[in-house]
Order: C-alpha cells, then sequence, then structure tokens
C-alpha cells in the first residue's frame, strides 16, 4: 500500500518513547515539516491548492483533472489534495448553518462526523463515530486553510503525537492520528462533561444572583446553572443525555456551593491536574496554554487536561475576533507573554495552573484588563490581588499556595507541578504546607524586578546623589577644615592682640604712675608729666573704641580714661594759676596795659588768695584719696576764673605769652608748644641736650641792660608778698638763638606767633618751694 493511501484511513500510533517525542520537536523547530520528502509538500501542489481554493471561493467550478494535466509526474498526489481542499470548502459552508452539522454523515478516514462540539486555536473538534469499532469520539480536524502552511501542519502532528504519548489518568486519550484528502485530523476519547471555564461562569452567576437576593435586587436574565446545551470550549465533549447535564450541573453546585467545599473541591481538582502536568513535563511536553477552558470536568467528577501545543499555534482571525486569544493570554506566564521563548519551561505551566485556581477560589480572573495592551501590562507589571482581599473566607495556607505558584520570577514559584500538587495535598490533609508568604525584602526585590526602568532610573539618581555628596562632604569637610584653620588663626590673633593689648594697658598705666607719682613733684617737669597725661589719655580712648563689644572692659578702661582727664584738668589749672602769678610784677601789670580799675581788682584777687593760702590750706596735701575737695586746685581755680573775668580777650593772651616767655628754653617741654610747632623727635632731642649745655655750661642768666645778677628792688609793701618764697630780681631767660636755629623758617614764625613781642620789664626770680601740684 502507498503512503498516499495509508494517509487516507485511520491508523493507530504505536507506541513511541519521550526522546522520539522530544525529537520530533526539534525536527519541527528545525524544518517546520515531518517529513521533508513527502511529495504532497511540494511548492507547486501549495500553489496548485492555493489557486484551487480561490476559484471556489470565487463560486466558479474548476477541473481537478485540468490541475493534474499541469502537473503529471505528480497528479496523484495533486488530486488527494484538492480533493481535499473541495471538502473542506463544503464542510466550511455548512459550518454557518448550526442545525446542520457541517460534513454529517461524511467520512472523513475510519470516522464519520455527527457534529461540531467546540473550537480551538488548532482547529475544529467535532463528535464523530468511528467507524471500524462503532464508538464515539472527539475527532479535531486541522483547518484546511491552516495545513497549507508547513509550521501549522508540523506543530499538529506534534501536538497528536505528542499527546498519544501522555498515558495519564487525567490526561484525555489520544486513539489515532491521520488525514484523508488532504485534511489532518486526530481522535481523542470523548468526555461527557463540561470544561470549567463554564462551571466558573455558573458559580459566579449563582454568587451574583445570591447576592441579588440578599440585597432584594431581581436577577434579570439570570441563565441557568445547569449548563449551556451547545458548549462551544474546546477539547472533546458533549451534553447529548439529559442525565448528563444532571450530573455535572452537580458539579457546579460543588463549585459555587459553601465555601469549605468550594474551596476544598478546587484543590482536590487542581492538584489532580497539576500530577497530569507532572508526568508531561516528566515525558518532556510542556502544555503552555493551561487554563479552564482546556480542563474538562466529567459528570463523575474526574477532570482531564486536553489541548497541548495549542498556545504556541498562531489563532486564526476568527479566534482573534472572538476574545480566545485574550482569554488564553489571561493565564500566561509573565515571560510567555514577554515573548521570552528561552526562559519559558515547565513553570510557566505552574503558573498558568496557579492562575486557574486562583479564579477557582475567588469566582473572577486574576487580571481581567479591557483589551491585549492592558492585560499584558497587569501580567508584566501588577501583583494581582491576595487572594483574601476578595475573600476573607479563603484558608491563609491555600492563599500561600497560590501566590508562590503565581509568583513573576519563575525561581519563585514550585519547582514542579508535583511539588504544587504535593502542597495542595499537604492543605487538605491539614499539615502544614511548604510554601511561605513572601517578606517585605521579598516584595521589594519582585518590585525590583518587575520595574528595571525605575530601579535603573533610581540607582543612577542615588550614584549620582551619593558622588554629589561624596563631593559635597569633602567639600564641607575642606571647607570645615579650613575654617577651623581660620578660627585657629583668628584665636591666635586674638590672644595676641589681648597680649598686646594688656602690654599697651601696662604700659599706659605705667606712663599715668611716672606722671601721678614720680613727676607730681618736680614743677620743673610738668611738661612730660602733661605729655605722658596726655599720652595715656590718648590710649585709653584708643582702647574704649577698640572694645565696645566687652562692656566691662569699657567701663573699667573708662574709669581709667576720666581719671587721667581729671589729671590733666588739675594741669591746666596749674598752668593757668603759674600765669597768674605773673601779675605780681609791676612790670607784668604794665606790659598788659592795665586800668587802674582793673589792676585793683587784681592786686584784691591776689591779696584774697594769699590769705586763703596763708589760712593752712596746703596742710591738706597728700595723695589724692586723702586729699579733700576744695583745696589748693579748687582755691586756684577760683582764683583763675575771677582773673579770666577781669582782663579781656587780648589781655590774656598777652599774659599767657609772657608766661611762656618766662620758661626760658623749658618752653620746649610744653605739650602746648610740642604741638603747635609740631617738633620732630630729632629737634625735641637736639633742644633738650642744648638746654643741659645752655643749664650746666654757662650761666643761665646773665646780666642784662648792664646790670648784674643781685636783690631787686625793696619790697612794695602794698603790693602781694612773694607767692612761693622769697623772691629774687631777674629778667625772663632767653631762649639761645642755638635752639631757635634747629626750627624751621616756618616753626620760627610759629614760635614768634606763639611768644608775641619780647617782654622787655624786669620780674623777680621766684624760686621753686611751691608745693607740688596735686597728683589726682
Amino acid at each position: 500500500m502507498s503512503e498516499s493511501d495509508q494517509t487516507r484511513n485511520a491508523r493507530s500510533l504505536p507506541p513511541e518513547s519521550s526522546s522520539q517525542v522530544a525529537g520530533l520537536a526539534s525536527k519541527v523547530t528545525h524544518t517546520g515539516a515531518e517529513d521533508p520528502g513527502d511529495p504532497s509538500d511540494d511548492p507547486r501542489i501549495m500553489q496548485c491548492v492555493r489557486e484551487f481554493m480561490t476559484a471556489l471561493e470565487a463560486g466558479q467550478h474548476p477541473d481537478r483533472e485540468e490541475y493534474g494535466r499541469r502537473l503529471p509526474e505528480l497528479a496523484a498526489e495533486l488530486d488527494e489534495c484538492l480533493q481535499g481542499a473541495e471538502l473542506a470548502f463544503a464542510m466550511s459552508r455548512q459550518a454557518s448553518v448550526p442545525e446542520h452539522p457541517p460534513g454529517q454523515g461524511m467520512p472523513l478516514g475510519d470516522f464519520r462526523i455527527l457534529r461540531e462540539i467546540g473550537r480551538g486555536g488548532m482547529g475544529t473538534v467535532y463528535e464523530a463515530e468511528q467507524l471500524s469499532l462503532g464508538r464515539l469520539v472527539a475527532l479535531k480536524v486541522l483547518p484546511f486553510a491552516a495545513s497549507l502552511d508547513t509550521r501549522n501542519l508540523a506543530r499538529f502532528r506534534l501536538e497528536a503525537q505528542a499527546a498519544a504519548q501522555l498515558h495519564h489518568p487525567h490526561i484525555v486519550p489520544v486513539y489515532a492520528v491521520g488525514s484523508d484528502r488532504g485534511t489532518h485530523y486526530y481522535a481523542m476519547q470523548l468526555i461527557n462533561g463540561r470544561p470549567v471555564s463554564e462551571l466558573l461562569r455558573d458559580a459566579q452567576r449563582d454568587q451574583i444572583r445570591q447576592t441579588n437576593n440578599a440585597t432584594g435586587i431581581p436577577a434579570a436574565g439570570a441563565e441557568p446553572s445547569s449548563g449551556n446545551p451547545h458548549p462551544s470550549g474546546p477539547g472533546g465533549l458533549t451534553h447529548t443525555a439529559a442525565g448528563i447535564h444532571t450530573k455535572v450541573a452537580s458539579q457546579t453546585r460543588s463549585l459555587s456551593g459553601t465555601p469549605r467545599v468550594r474551596f476544598r473541591m478546587a484543590a482536590e481538582l487542581i492538584s489532580q491536574v497539576a500530577d497530569a502536568l507532572e508526568f508531561a513535563h516528566a515525558s518532556g511536553v510542556i502544555h503552555r496554554d493551561v487554563k479552564p477552558g482546556n480542563l474538562l470536568l466529567d459528570h463523575n467528577g474526574h477532570i482531564w487536561v486536553t489541548d497541548f501545543g495549542l498556545a504556541h499555534v498562531a489563532s486564526g482571525v476568527q479566534v482573534t475576533q472572538s476574545g480566545d486569544l485574550l482569554g488564553t493570554l489571561r493565564y500566561m506566564s509573565p515571560e510567555q507573554a514577554a515573548g521570552r521563548r528561552t526562559v519559558v519551561d515547565h513553570r510557566t505551566d505552574v503558573y498558568s495552573l496557579g492562575a486557574t485556581l486562583y479564579e477557582m477560589l475567588c469566582l473572577k480572573p486574576m487580571f481581567d484588563g479591557p483589551d491585549r495592551q492592558a492585560l499584558l501590562n497587569q501580567i508584566l507589571n501588577s501583583e494581582p490581588s491576595a487572594p483574601r482581599q476578595i475573600d476573607p473566607r479563603i484558608p491563609v495556607e491555600l492563599e500561600t499556595i497560590v501566590l508562590k505558584a503565581i509568583a513573576k520570577a519563575p525561581a519563585e514559584r514550585y519547582a514542579s507541578a508535583g511539588d504544587f500538587a504535593e502542597d495542595l495535598r499537604r492543605f487538605l490533609a491539614e499539615r502544614p504546607v511548604l510554601a511561605r508568604r513572601p517578606t517585605l525584602v521579598d516584595r521589594i526585590r519582585k518590585w525590583m524586578r518587575r520595574h528595571p526602568t525605575v530601579v535603573g532610573s533610581v540607582l543612577v539618581t542615588l550614584t549620582i546623589g551619593v558622588i554629589g555628596l561624596t563631593a559635597a562632604v569633602a567639600a564641607i569637610s575642606h571647607q570645615k577644615s579650613l575654617t577651623s584653620a581660620a578660627l585657629e588663626r583668628e584665636k591666635l590673633r586674638a590672644e595676641e592682640a589681648e597680649s598686646q593689648f594688656r602690654l599697651a594697658q601696662q604700659a599706659a598705666d605705667e606712663m599715668i604712675a611716672v606722671a601721678e607719682e614720680d613727676l607730681s613733684n618736680d614743677p620743673v617737669q610738668e611738661g612730660l608729666r602733661q605729655r605722658l597725661l596726655e599720652s595715656a589719655l590718648t590710649f585709653y580712648q584708643s582702647f574704649i573704641d577698640e572694645r565696645q563689644d566687652d562692656g566691662q572692659d569699657v567701663a573699667a578702661l573708662a574709669q581709667t580714661r576720666d581719671r587721667v582727664q581729671r589729671l590733666l584738668a588739675d594741669l591746666d589749672v596749674l598752668h593757668a594759676d603759674r600765669d597768674a602769678m605773673l601779675l605780681r610784677e609791676p612790670d607784668v601789670r604794665t606790659d598788659l596795659r592795665l586800668t587802674a580799675e582793673q589792676e585793683e581788682q587784681i592786686l584784691k584777687i591776689l591779696q584774697h588768695y594769699d590769705s586763703r593760702r596763708r589760712n593752712g590750706s596746703f596742710r591738706n596735701q597728700g595723695p589724692p584719696p586723702e586729699r579733700p575737695e576744695g583745696t589748693v586746685l579748687e582755691i586756684a581755680r577760683q582764683s583763675n576764673q575771677h582773673i579770666a573775668e577781669t582782663l579781656n580777650e587780648h589781655q590774656q593772651t598777652r599774659l599767657h605769652q609772657i608766661a611762656l616767655q618766662f620758661q626760658g628754653p623749658r618752653v620746649f617741654r610744653d605739650s602746648e608748644v610740642i604741638s603747635h610747632l609740631q617738633l620732630t623727635g630729632e629737634q625735641r632731642q637736639q633742644i633738650r641736650q642744648m638746654e643741659v649745655h645752655t643749664m650746666f655750661g654757662r650761666d643761665p642768666f646773665p646780666p642784662r641792660n648792664g646790670r648784674p645778677d643781685g636783690p631787686g628792688p625793696p619790697h612794695d609793701r602794698n603790693s602781694p608778698g612773694p607767692r612761693f618764697g622769697p623772691q629774687q630780681s631777674e629778667i625772663i631767660p632767653r631762649v639761645p638763638e642755638e635752639i631757635l636755629m634747629r626750627l624751621t623758617p616756618h616753626q620760627r614764625e610759629l614760635w614768634l606767633q606763639l611768644v608775641g613781642p619780647p617782654f622787655e620789664g624786669q620780674l623777680h626770680y621766684i624760686r621753686p618751694n611751691r608745693p607740688a601740684p596735686p597728683r589726682g
């Protein structure tokens, strides 16, 4: 018998090993056809079949013999293919009339098609009678259009032969596989039951009805839960007997009954399916399309797995439009939905079976996106709601099992379907399950795996942030070190400035001490004393200005400054008193051109001063704390004030000029003269040397107007007596010309303005035995 004759009739499949099935899958992947040497696979035959089908669809009646004459060497094979195409065209036209099953009564090999009972991704399932054995079978037929694609045809054969190798109590057995007139098919056991998907829909309707009854809302349009008498799901099933409907309805009631019964029944059924998948996996077969629609529950409560390999076959336009692709996609694993073929293994079936169990427990799909894109996004990026969030009555252990089975990462699921089944049996036996709920760290790790782009962006941001933070910390640390160094330097400078301040204050205090203690008893050094006090006053004022923020120091410095100011004020009083002393001299009063009234008033003032002095005012000399107020300085201050009120401004100026002339060379020690002439340090040093030479190298008071030194004229009894002791007739000591030569022309001009015309009168020399100026 030729190969073409053998393919016209159904042939029983001999047993093959798992390695043969795996070899067939490898052959399909690399060649796309089971037998590349088959004449029916000749491209010329495929081209003729396409033209023949196009003519039939256009309403024409093409002649098969004419096509045979075009390829005489392939006439027999071509005629066989054209007959199959004609049969498939006739069946497709009758498929649109439900009350007349397509091809009813027409033989297809050893089978006679009775009616259509379902459609799937890889073909249409018919109820058929096997003529040789007289038994009812489910006959799955590959659409003729799909058979024109060698890859689809090879996968259809792979599916049939792979399923035929899996002899398991929960896998629908395959009886035969073959082709007739170019139409490929395989026969399998006819299951009297319903898909789990339909049972779930009925359970969902019952739940809605119960909810509406509890709230008083009528369940409009509710369908009975006994099942649809015309199921549309793929696989071999039928509802020809009323008894079958009744028995299956009992299973539906189990899925929609009390929660405990429903949960345990779901766990029991899924554990059986997991055992079947474990057997298939061990045989090298991965289903890849596990879903409620591919699980059949018969009237005995026995569950069956069908449609192996369907998920990897491209669906036709009609199936895609009907939503079957979306229904299949809803149960796909993330790696399968993402198209990562190299990482899809047996654990994808574990995920799909977990999603099925999720729906059986919650009576709602795990993901319910309205379209393909939304579903893909949910599968790849979203975590489903925990089952107990939907129905708190679900046992915690069963929820844990489901969550482990539907983990996004394959490594976090059960390692095998057998482990999945074993954990379900542990739950049913009320033993501790092996699955553990994910920890917070696990959930974070899962989220990171699902969002690599976000994680990458966050890592880049964190890296940049860490680099920036490190740089900022380094910059801050460097700046801190610089600041610390600057603070240390400022601290050292502050300490140094404080030390210098204390030294300067100590020097100023020393100047004040010298002026008060060492020079207070030497009238000759009054100029030096005044300069020391003025310098100390300047220092203390600068100290106060620099330490405005330190109130305690400022208060102490201000006290010392005020004391120095009082000392200087006292010196001014003594200087004024020195000028007033000269009014005792008749020649001075004559030079001032006093009126008789002024002269009388001046003499009275001087007599009153002498009278108060003789009353013992000077006996109260001593240190400043022991000297009462209103003694020497007060008497002198009052006397000077009366004199100033008596003399006019010109007379006061002239009196001061005569007093400066009276000092002789010592006048250049006076702070007023030094400041007025702006004498340099070198000039002052030279003048002091000349002053010493003048005082000790020769007579400091030479004769004048041809008169030798000697006692002056007798004392006038009507004039005031000597103020500070016995008097001696003298002329004003002249300033040596060599001293004046040390001055600049401008300084000499200022000197003449300061001292005025030379005093030509005669003075009585007063010996310096007057009391020392006060020290405070």
